[in-house]
């Protein structure tokens, strides 16, 4: 038996007039309306039959049922006599046990008198349904795919304490505690593992109830509860070879930092390879935005330029990925920003040697260029080009499918550059860097932006405009073309001057339509920078009880920490340590591969 892909849940029908009928599939619990009913006249007649034919004692009730093991039509016939209607309609379902239609059924009343009087939970699905429920399937295993209702872990919870196999296996090899994890039912997960259910079992791909419960939401409930019951924090599922820090870090909703530390101070490595890609857990962790687990991770010794299949780095990860605060991190730490990917299989044809820049105009449909902002204003060069000579630009610019042999076949969505109002960001920042080459010299992306009038057109202004930034004075020689590009810290500092805020405030902005937002947001962000200076001149003050002069108090708050200079210096240290190799012995090591 194998789960379903969605999140829909088993049930027979509460009727049925069909002698081939299968299952549905529901998504809310089913109990009521005639199911009810049928359930209600069911128990009653199965009290009647205890009656009639055990006089009401519980060994021959049990004895009774397990007559019908071998048998199972005949208790049919005797429902059928007490009750036409209900008989007629379990007539279409005998080819399962009575046990099997009140589970499957949800005849919630009847399947447990069945269970409390002794019927055979062990029983399998005999015939089998289809791929899903067959002739291996335990009535313990579809419980755990039916509405998760109180109910249904109450009954669940008697099947176990009624004596189920614990150790069964479906078709994928999992046991019912993989199942419960699958689900995270943590009642019926202490029950099992106080029933003695094997903590360790593998399943078909090697993973171990504890390397499924780190997948899942609840694994700080389930986890601890595993480990205390002996399971393996060593393990590593076949055929990916990933450990519970790499489960850890692919986990959706939540970071799970306090279980990684606790698998950390067990020794779990930090360095084991995923067999795919070769991922440590800090590229899992900085694929998936998981900036707290990858702060862990570097912590405690993760290199933070640790390289996994095609030279991949843990930046190139985060580049693409929906969390921009994972890259700050990464460049706090040393991260090398010029490193290149070997081959990149995402383009129309190969792509050899793409860097962060590249792989962050994979995030620019859906974060406003907010990744590719970053890694420019830490000192990424905006036209630096791979193998093929292709710029971040020209990644955004490729069509989004390739012909082979006639058949038109999607490679990775890309939209047309005139699709995707967020390349104004980048057109904005050629422009910002055209103006500053000295001697003045035409981009490599000018030829491509070309191609589009729109663009083209854009892109001009956007030199004009700039022109005239650089013209515009707001206080003394301080131009909005300064504001625009230097650093909030040197915009802040301007602030102590109240003529400042007040010439930026009274200053149209109009002359610069494809600039203004970035100007008020750029002032905005110096403004916030201002404010924490002035906190911290008034910290210091207070701390020397106002005996320091003024202006060495001054002179000292302007020295405060700028966490974009910090990072630009560490970008530029790295770049130091992490000298890459020239283009040309770049260029033989690949042919050479």
């Amino acid at each position: 038996m194998a789960l379903r892909p969605d999140r829909t849940f088993l049930v027979y029908p509460s009727a049925c007039s069909k002698k081939n009928f299968v299952y549905n599939r529901n998504t809310t619990d089913p109990y009521n309306g005639a199911r009810v009913r049928h359930d209600e006249m069911l128990h009653d007649t199965l009290i009647k039959l205890f009656q009639e034919h055990c006089r009401g004692r519980a060994s021959r009730i049990k004895k009774f049922l397990r007559e019908f093991d071998d048998e199972p039509k005949a208790i049919f016939k005797l429902i059928l006599k007490k009750r036409p209607r209900l008989g007629k309609i379990l007539s279409q379902r005998d080819k399962l046990s009575l046990l099997w239609i009140t589970v499957l059924s949800c005849y919630q009343k009847s399947a447990e008198l069945l269970v409390r009087s002794g019927a055979n939970v062990n029983e399998l699905c005999n015939p089998p349904l289809d791929a899903y429920v067959d002739d291996k399937t335990p009535i313990i295993n579809v419980l755990l795919q039916m509405f998760p209702s109180e109910w249904n872990e109450r009954f669940a919870a008697l099947v176990i304490n009624a004596g189920v196999d614990l150790q069964n296996r479906d078709d994928k090899g999992q046991t019912v505690l993989h199942l419960a994890i699958n689900r995270g039912q943590l009642e019926l997960i202490k029950l099992m593992l106080e029933k003695g259910v094997d903590v360790n079992a593998r399943d078909n791909t090697g993973a171990t109830p504890l390397l499924a419960a780190c997948s899942h939401k609840k694994a700080d409930e389930m986890v601890p509860l595993l480990v205390r019951y002996g399971a393996d924090v060593m393990a590593r599922d076949m055929p990916k070879q990933e450990n519970v820090l790499h489960r850890l870090a692919f986990a959706r909703d939540t970071e799970h930092v306090e279980l990684a530390r606790f698998f950390i101070e067990q020794s779990v490595s930090l360095e084991d390879r995923e067999m795919f890609e070769d991922y440590q857990p800090i590229h899992v962790a900085a694929l998936q935005g998981k900036n707290e687990l990858l702060k862990l991770f570097l912590d405690h010794g993760s290199n933070v330029n640790a390289l996994a299949k095609n030279n991949v780095t843990p930046l190139y990860l985060a580049a693409g990925s929906v969390n921009p605060v994972v890259l700050l991190t990464l460049l706090k730490r040393g991260a090398n920003i010029d490193a290149r990917k070997t081959i990149d299989y995402g383009g129309i044809d190969l792509v050899y040697g793409s860097t962060a820049l590249h792989n962050a105009c994979n995030s620019f449909f859906y974060d406003g260029g907010q990744n590719f902002k970053i890694l420019v204003s830490a000192g990424a060069n905006i036209s630096v080009t791979d193998h093929a000579g292709r710029t971040p630009y020209a990644m955004i610019d490729r069509l989004p499918a390739d012909n082979h042999n006639g058949d038109y076949r999607i490679r990775r969505i890309r939209l047309p550059i005139q699709w995707n109002p967020n390349v104004d960001v980048m057109l904005r920042m050629l422009a910002i860097k055209k103006s500053t080459i000295q001697p003045p010299n035409n981009l490599l992306d000018e030829t491509r932006i070309q191609k589009s009038p729109s663009r083209w057109a854009y892109y001009q202004s956007c030199l004009e405009q700039i022109e005239r930034l650089k013209a515009r004075r707001l206080f003394r020689s301080f131009t909005l073309f300064d504001l625009l590009t230097k650093c909030h810290c040197r915009t802040a500092a301007q602030m102590w001057n109240v003529e400042f805020k007040r010439e930026f405030e009274q200053c149209d902005l109009s002359p610069f339509p494809n600039f203004a937002d970035d100007l008020r947001e750029v002032f905005a962000n110096a403004e916030c920078r201002h404010q924490s200076m002035v906190q911290q001149e008034e910290m210091i003050e207070e701390a020397a009880y106002d005996t320091l002069p003024h202006p060495i108090v001054r002179g000292v708050v302007n020295y405060y920490a700028c966490e974009d200079c910090d990072i630009r210096k560490i970008v530029q240290a790295s770049r130091r340590d992490n000298q890459g190799l020239p283009r040309n012995l770049f260029d033989r090591m690949f042919a050479n591969n």
